[in-house]
């Protein structure tokens, strides 16, 4: 740990990572991706010690831009994967207010927790306002998915 001339903590030195915890996530992200070979492929994975974030370890982003239905068939690939799944919604409040990020968060089999996300057409049939979140029912997801034309309630 560091500290400042004034002897305050320096709040970005302050935690001491577990770098044996963070491999062991590293490890169950490869075993996951190893087993479920035919998931659809994330443009960016990003890694956080919860400890520093309070936050979900792991964040798979798939390709942006897919219509919602074909976004809905990615994320349910995931989620089919996954332990104790949930889906959430989140539009976006300023000049992308036309489009929104799809979430499905779950548990690897070593109980790591992930979560998978991109950002696709707002679908009005949500009701949500501008920077609103909420949660999505996996169900409407595989109505949008089977639908693969305009999503709509």
């Amino acid at each position: 740990m560091s500290t400042t001339t004034d002897n305050t903590t320096d709040t970005l030195t302050d935690h001491r990572i577990d770098m044996a915890a963070m491999a062991a996530v590293f490890a169950a992200v490869g075993e996951h991706l190893d087993v479920f070979t035919d998931l659809p492929a994330p443009v960016l994975v990003t890694s956080y010690h919860p400890a520093v974030t309070g936050a979900c370890p792991v964040t798979f982003q798939l390709t942006s831009g897919h219509h919602p239905a074909v976004l809905a068939a990615q994320l349910l690939a995931w989620a089919d994967t996954l332990n104790w799944v949930s889906c959430e919604a989140w539009r976006h409040e300023d000049e992308d207010a036309h489009t929104m990020h799809l979430y499905v968060r779950g548990g690897l089999t070593d109980g790591t927790p992930v979560q998978v996300f991109a950002s696709t057409q707002y679908a009005p049939s949500l009701g949500l306002d501008l920077g609103q979140r909420d949660r999505v029912d996996l169900a409407q997801l595989y109505a949008w998915a089977a639908a693969r034309t305009e999503v709509t309630p």
